[in-house]
Formats: structure tokens, C-alpha cells, sequence
């Protein structure tokens, strides 16, 4: 999976089409193709992100994202709902995900700001801490995206390749990397984990989502304390 992020992007169409089409139509279509050359144990791993929890969009929405796990043409749909919301100016009143808090840049903090100059703020288990981007609402909406690709690979894997194949979704964490910057709390290594973990044979579910290892609903943006270890078992 590829993440196309840019802490100084405006939030226009034009920027959400171009994450859309590489996080979430790219992934599709470049994994399908590779798909047949899979053997029967074979692992596909989505790196996807927890800012992309069908919590953090409006209730009408949850309906049509379900739709879009299960059929194409609804996931088609459904990113062509958002860019054209965003580009009329209403994608607030369209129930898409929030950008968080944000403030001015401080001149001493040593930390790139974005188109506006501002850092963003934010939280998890791991404690408050500032970035160099936030996870806007067309990063949230791309890996939205995703992950209902996740689900409708995970069925055409099943058909394809047979039960053997896993296909999952991750989120490895707000990483020290060009995207979340030197502030970020956890380090290359420890976001590497759960993909490692997941390719290997100890995981035997597909079409689902994990996070520090450990199963996750897509439904839910949870804490790590809720999270709960995958059975050996498709789900």
C-alpha cells in the first residue's frame, strides 16, 4: 500500500483525488493484479491507519461505507461523493472526518508547518504530542477507502486462492517518518511490527484490521487497552 501525504497540501478536490487514487483505487488495483501470483498461504497486509475509523464519519455515512466494503462500484461512489462535497464547500455538512486541532507554529519549534502555518495536535494511548501534519479529512477518507478495499480483496482472495490467503489491514502507528515528523511518539521498528506480524502464518483470519498486533474493528477507533488478540481463525 502506498501513503501519498503532504503536510503542506491544501484540502481541495484536487489533492483528495490524488490520495484517493493512490491509497485507496491503487491499492486495489495493483494488488489484484499481483494477487494471482500468490501462493495458498499467501498474506496481503494494507497499511492503513486508525484516523480512518468508520467512528470518525458521520452516522448517514457508515451505511454507504459498509456498501463500499462489499461492492466496487459503491466505493466508486462513495469517493466521488466526498471530492465533489469538498469541492461544493459542504464536506462539513457531509459528515467526513475532522482535521483535529491545530495552532500556529511557535518560530522556535523546529518542526515544518503546513499551507497554513500551523502544527497539529494530537492524542492517543501513547500520550499528547505535536506533528508536522495532521491526518485531514482526505487522508482519513483514502485510507476510509482502504480499508473497505481490504474486505472486498479479502472475499476475492477466498474465491481465487481458497481460505489460505489472508488479507488484513494495519495501522502502524503515528511513526517518525518524512510524514509525521521527529516528534512523533513511536519509531520506525515498532511500526514495522505488525505488518512483520501479519505476513506471518501465525495469523489465520482475513478481512480485518490490527493495530500493535492485536485485532481491531474497523467500526471503532479504540485504544490499544481495547483492542483484543485475533483468534487463530477467519473471522
Amino acid at each position: 500500500a502506498a501513503v501519498a501525504n503532504n503536510a503542506a497540501d491544501p484540502l481541495t478536490a484536487i489533492s483528495a483525488q490524488r490520495l484517493i487514487n493512490t491509497n485507496c483505487f491503487g491499492a486495489l488495483h495493483v494488488t489484484r493484479g499481483l494477487m494471482p501470483l500468490l501462493e495458498d498461504t499467501g498474506r496481503v497486509v494494507m497499511v492503513s491507519s486508525r484516523s480512518a475509523a468508520i467512528s470518525r464519519f458521520a452516522q448517514p455515512l457508515h451505511t454507504l461505507l459498509d456498501s463500499a466494503a462489499s461492492h466496487e462500484l459503491a466505493l466508486e461512489a462513495l469517493m466521488k461523493k466526498y471530492i465533489d462535497e469538498l469541492d461544493a464547500g459542504r464536506w462539513r455538512e457531509g459528515g467526513w472526518p475532522s482535521a483535529g486541532l491545530s495552532i500556529p507554529k511557535p518560530p522556535f519549534l523546529d518542526l515544518p508547518a503546513d499551507a497554513n502555518g500551523r502544527i497539529h495536535v494530537r492524542a492517543n494511548s501513547l500520550g499528547v504530542y505535536l506533528t508536522a501534519g495532521g491526518h485531514h479529512t482526505s487522508y482519513c477518507v483514502s485510507k476510509g477507502g482502504m480499508n473497505a478495499v481490504t474486505r472486498l480483496l479479502a472475499v476475492e482472495a477466498l474465491g481465487l486462492l481458497g481460505p489460505g490467503v489472508c488479507v488484513n489491514a494495519c495501522c502502524p502507528g503515528w511513526v517518525q517518518t518524512s510524514m509525521a515528523g521527529p516528534l512523533a511518539p513511536s519509531t520506525v521498528s515498532r511500526g514495522a511490527a505488525t505488518p512483520v506480524y501479519l505476513v506471518s502464518q501465525e495469523v489465520q483470519s482475513t478481512g480485518n484490521f490490527f493495530a500493535e498486533s492485536r485485532w481491531m474493528p474497523f467500526s471503532a477507533n479504540l485504544g490499544l487497552s481495547q483492542a483484543r488478540l485475533v483468534p487463530r481463525q477467519i473471522l
